[in-house]
């Protein structure tokens, strides 16, 4: 992701519910992206919302240990769409909410460096939101120190499963946040620049 950003081409892609204040805002951070990432990625009017939304995080959702297939708990980001979740849907058969783990950004940097690897840039470029397969989170609302979110670590439950009612907030992006937060999915996941000719052949 690129900071040299033309104004009329971020307006452009501006979310256009955003009431014009709102809209200032977020154009403003984007403006000074990414030497701003800080306590502006949160929201506290979303934190107080009762019902979970995309790009909220959770304090505690199974995952999959895949050596030896064991669950485990660990906090996670919602990653499926809000209306997609969402209970006043009505659906013929059960959702399931899908989500990706977040680790401490500390403890991965150490392990890098544990195995004789030079991670100066790396940290660099992933407080940047450079890494495709990562999103940073700053410290800030119930987190208490900076994290990343392995956004190839995709796993889902139902969306009534009583886990994910029962899990704590642990933060809910603001525009600005969760802004980066669809950028950086929709490079993850959807970009299609990927190389391969994919040409219909005739039978």
């Amino acid at each position: 992701m690129s900071s040299d950003l033309n104004s009329d081409d971020i307006k452009k892609y501006l979310p256009q519910f955003l009431s014009g204040g709102s809209q200032s805002e977020l154009f403003s951070c984007l403006r000074d992206f990414p030497k701003n990432i800080d306590q502006r990625f949160y929201s506290d009017v979303v934190l107080s919302i009762d019902s979970v939304v995309q790009g909220d995080g959770l304090s505690e959702l199974l995952f999959v240990e895949w050596k030896s297939l064991r669950f485990n708990k660990a906090p996670a980001i919602v990653l499926s769409n809000s209306c997609d979740i969402s209970e006043e849907n009505p659906r013929y058969t059960m959702p399931f909410a899908c989500y990706c783990p977040i680790i401490s950004f500390t403890k991965y940097l150490q392990k890098l460096k544990d195995s004789g690897i030079d991670v100066n840039n790396l940290e660099k470029d992933i407080k940047a939101q450079r890494m495709t397969s990562m999103f940073y989170l700053p410290k800030g609302q119930n987190l208490v120190e900076d994290k990343i979110v392995l956004l190839d670590r995709v796993q889902s439950c139902p969306n009534s499963n009583e886990q994910k009612q029962n899990a704590k907030k642990l933060f809910s992006l603001s525009n600005y946040g969760f802004y980066l937060f669809l950028l950086k999915i929709s490079i993850h996941f959807t970009r299609i620049r990927d190389g391969i000719d994919r040409i219909s052949i005739a039978t």
